[in-house]
């Protein structure tokens, strides 16, 4: 887990687990932010709970950006569903699915001999190869606002127990108050990190989440 980000002239940020989300009307804050959660290791570094550097960030962070963006669960989670999906198949249910792949090479290599086509079949047994024959996606509900878009981002990374820490833009814009306080909750008891960094010129309160702002003139808040 990431738990501080240094971005000079910035002090040291402390995030922790939960929801954080850091505040800014100072546009070179934000965009140095921003790439810095991409990756770019010139706009500071980050250190995980363990007070290492961050250096792969692919594998510690999600950018998720802003849902109002085009997106893509597929995209974001797929991996990770499929590493999950195989790694919970018991050894009756791999000697099922290795029946099933025996049974479907025998029809295809007689089927080979019978038209007398110089096919090569490989009989190496791949259960993730299998699975790619269902074309697996991610299910989630169809949204009927952003807020709905952001609750499905929780709710599936806490299904796959998510590690990395998920950066999403401007989640402000689209909760009340009240959604806000939720979500916040929400991402707690899922045990996720969620960062938000928002385009506003105040900072945010709200409960059971850290809250930091940085105004034009690179002062801190709190």
């Amino acid at each position: 887990m990431i738990t501080v980000l240094n971005m000079p002239p910035l002090d040291s940020i402390e995030i922790g687990k939960g929801l954080n989300i850091i505040g800014t009307n100072n546009s070179s804050v934000f965009f140095q932010l921003s790439q810095l959660l991409k990756g770019r290791d010139d706009m500071g570094n980050m250190f995980d709970d363990k007070d290492n550097l961050v250096e792969k960030v692919a594998s510690q962070i999600l950018f998720i950006g802003d849902v109002a963006s085009p997106y893509n669960f597929n995209d974001w989670f797929m991996k990770q569903m499929i590493t999950k999906l195989l790694f919970n198949v018991d050894e009756y249910q791999l000697k099922e699915l290795h029946e099933i792949f025996e049974r479907g090479y025998s029809v295809f290599d007689s089927l080979a001999l019978d038209s007398m086509l110089p096919v090569n079949l490989s009989a190496e047994f791949e259960v993730k190869a299998i699975l790619g024959i269902y074309k697996p996606s991610i299910d989630v509900p169809n949204p009927r606002s952003f807020y709905d878009v952001l609750q499905s981002i929780i709710d599936t990374a806490g299904a796959l127990n998510e590690k990395r820490m998920l950066v999403l833009l401007h989640i402000t814009k689209y909760c009340t108050k009240e959604q806000l306080d939720y979500l916040a909750r929400d991402i707690l008891r899922q045990e996720l990190q969620v960062l938000s960094l928002e385009w506003t010129d105040h900072l945010f309160r709200f409960e059971d989440g850290r809250s930091w702002y940085v105004d034009e003139d690179f002062v801190q808040f709190p």
